[in-house]
């Protein structure tokens, strides 16, 4: 059992639940102690660097926690050991805050499988943290499953999947002033017909460099919905440079291309604003999914009704509303990404993304700021007490309950 210690009183245990009312400070050596001892409503902070080796935790837990760094360290976290299937850093049943670490988890594809951070209920909050992830490892950052929440400040270096979420009750989804980088910015997102309206996703002020940003499957064997569209897409600012597409969209019984596109645009509505395009491929991928005899899943590409490459092709599709948008070559300060998170991921800092001169994007956005992430909030320590010390950080802890 944890020793508790007086307000303010120094100690070795890196991991120190904050004190309530007259209570003392709880230490623990490491943060699945803190975690099983927490009550719902507690603060961990996390007071060295680290880096901290953690076994997968396989509890849920079912306690509104925050948990972060404390001021002046960067603490660094590793999921590491030989979890079994479907394990995790932590999974949580209840609201969840974080701001101001690094999660990596760099095991062997075959070792760890699931989500580095599982929220099943939320709302779960993360700031100015960074994800870096094996590149071949199949694992999710982040499954948020019921797709309520926000992500802001953070840089996320992922082999395959960033965040995966569905959802299954109505709740916003919301994305500012990220990092991206992986397959999959948003995987399995499945749209619930079921749920009317109040599915919502937000995309502002985020640099996202992935194959594929959104995969959306929906069974056409439902019944087919009327009225308003039940997912909301709006993005402004951002920086798509996908190498593959920006939406994929899944379906799991055979459908013509007219079809599948009609069906994703009944399924979701897109809105947008100012935002800044690489040279892609194509902008929209459909593809159906089918069930062979032996159980093994195969899919196949549907060919497009015709190349969605443009943002004038982008803007026909979803109405023909004049978006603001832009096009072009997106070039960063860091040089070939991706050639750099396949030697070393967690040598590629928010640095790196910083736009270079000449990119699309450069100094459009407002005041001639570039578009795309804030690069000097991004990320742990510096920029995490940087952002501490702005009105927007006395939001968040009023959203997140940590102040009344």
């Amino acid at each position: 059992m944890a020793q508790v210690m007086p307000r303010g009183t120094n100690s070795k245990l890196p991991f120190v639940m904050l004190a309530h009312d007259s209570d003392g400070e709880l230490p623990f050596a490491t943060l699945s102690e803190a975690l099983i001892s927490a009550r719902s409503g507690d603060t961990i902070e996390i007071r060295d660097n680290g880096p901290f080796s953690c076994p997968p935790f396989y509890l849920t837990l079912d306690k509104a926690l925050v948990i972060r760094a404390a001021e002046g360290f960067s603490p660094v976290i590793r999921l590491e050991g030989d979890p079994a299937a479907n394990s995790q850093l932590l999974g949580t049943a209840a609201p969840l805050v974080m701001e101001g670490l690094e999660i990596q988890c760099l095991e062997e594809p075959s070792k760890v499988v699931g989500s580095v951070i599982n929220c099943t209920v939320g709302p779960l909050h993360v700031a100015n943290c960074r994800f870096v992830l094996c590149q071949d490892n199949p694992v999710a950052a982040v499954l948020a499953a019921n797709g309520a929440g926000e992500v802001r400040n953070c840089q996320f270096l992922c082999g395959q999947h960033v965040i995966a979420c569905s959802w299954t009750i109505q709740g916003q989804l919301h994305l500012e002033n990220n990092v991206l980088a992986g397959i999959n910015v948003l995987d399995a997102c499945e749209v619930n017909p079921l749920v009317s309206e109040g599915q919502s996703f937000r995309l502002n002020d985020n640099t996202i460099q992935s194959q594929m940003h959104f995969s959306m499957r929906d069974d056409p064997a439902r019944k087919p919905l009327t009225g308003a569209p039940p997912l909301d897409v709006e993005s402004s600012g951002n920086v798509f440079d996908p190498d593959h597409s920006l939406i994929s969209a899944s379906f799991f019984n055979y459908l013509s291309p007219s079809e599948a596109e009609e069906r994703l645009r009944r399924h979701v509505s897109w809105s947008e604003r100012g935002n800044a395009y690489g040279e892609l491929p194509r902008l929209l991928s459909c593809c159906v999914i089918q069930t062979q005899k032996d159980l093994s899943v195969a899919s196949s590409d549907l060919p497009p009704t015709r190349q969605w490459r443009s943002v004038a092709d982008w803007e026909q599709f979803w109405g023909g509303t004049p978006t603001g948008s832009l096009q072009g070559r997106i070039r960063y300060q860091g040089g070939d990404i991706q050639s750099k998170l396949a030697r070393d991921p967690t040598s590629v800092t928010p640095d790196a993304f910083r736009l270079a001169a000449g990119s699309a994007g450069k100094g459009a956005g407002k005041d001639g700021r570039d578009l795309g992430a804030n690069i000097d909030l991004v990320g742990p320590g510096k920029a995490y007490e940087k952002w501490k010390q702005t009105t927007a950080y006395q939001e968040w802890l009023k959203e997140t309950k940590q102040v009344k």
